[in-house]
């Protein structure tokens, strides 16, 4: 039992930094749909939604379609590889102030220049997301 307690204590004390990390942090689907499984606070933030919005939405949805081909590319390098950390800039979807997602609202011709890092990992791919420029 006190092993499962440090167990617990430690997956809290990692989610905690996970949330609150100022990196945007995303888990997607080691499958070809690359679906959003988690996403941080700072990662729905920066789309102008809230996390639970972009649970099981794909990510190729939110890139823009000049960009779609290359994001696509790291990720499947990445789910061949098992140490490659591919890495690629595009331009994400933001959902306008007015109209939040998650409240009706609709997503804009509005992008946010990112820099995306994708790692392989025990439960799908782990996306770090920074804003370029």
């Amino acid at each position: 039992m006190k092993e499962l307690k440090v167990m617990v204590e430690a997956l809290s004390a990692y989610k905690l930094i996970v949330e609150e990390a100022p990196d945007m942090m995303c888990v997607l689907s080691a499958e070809r749909e690359e679906k959003i499984l988690y996403a941080n606070s700072a990662f729905a933030r920066l789309l102008g939604l809230v996390p639970a919005s972009l649970l099981g939405r794909r990510l190729g949805e939110m890139v823009h379609a000049e960009d779609l081909k290359e994001v696509l590319a790291a990720f499947t390098t990445t789910l061949l590889s098992t140490d490659t950390v591919a890495k690629t800039t595009c331009r994400l979807k933001s959902c306008s102030v007015e109209g939040k997602r998650d409240r009706g609202g609709t997503m804009e011709e509005k992008y946010v220049k990112v820099g995306l890092g994708l790692r392989k990992g025990t439960q799908g791919l782990l996306a770090i997301i920074r804003p370029e420029g």
